[in-house]
């Protein structure tokens, strides 16, 4: 058995310091007006049980999300939402009852290595085909929580360590 002991913190920081360059960069032959696709990344991923799936991106404050992270995040969201009965997944299929994206900013100085992802403010939501701006200043734990209350998901903070 495996003990992980994070308590929701980084567990080698170390390692994420590591900062991978893709170097991988295509265009459509003949169709440079659809523009240069690279790569992108994902800042948090919370799964739960497979009945919901929560993204979320962190942006400084005020900084926009490019048009093509924004496109990959939302046609991913858009794949896994399901729209079946709450607590089951969509008629077998592995879809989710609740996809969601949220996207947070903080105004942690660039200097500053780490920030905490739970307490910053949601600026805006995207599920079921739309957006939702301005949650009225919640934060990302905050929203986490309103979603697993929407789904019917009992929880409660968890500090111990996890066996498996």
């Amino acid at each position: 058995m495996k003990t992980i002991k994070s308590n929701g913190y980084i567990q080698n920081r170390t390692t994420i310091q590591q900062i991978p360059e893709y170097n991988i960069r295509y265009q459509i032959k003949n169709k440079p007006e659809l523009g240069v696709q690279s790569p992108t990344d994902i800042d948090l991923v919370l799964e739960f049980q497979g009945k919901v799936i929560i993204m979320v991106e962190y942006k400084k404050e005020n900084a926009y999300l490019p048009t093509g992270q924004k496109r990959t995040l939302v046609t991913m969201i858009d794949a896994m939402q399901g729209k079946g009965q709450k607590g089951k997944l969509y008629q077998g299929k592995d879809r989710y009852q609740g996809a969601y994206l949220l996207i947070a900013e903080h105004n942690t100085p660039s200097n500053t290595k780490f920030f905490d992802g739970a307490n910053c403010r949601v600026r805006e939501m995207y599920e079921n085909k739309k957006w939702t701006p301005n949650l009225g200043n919640k934060t990302v734990k905050e929203v986490i929580e309103i979603i697993f209350g929407f789904h019917n998901i009992p929880i409660e903070e968890y500090n111990q360590p996890t066996y498996w």
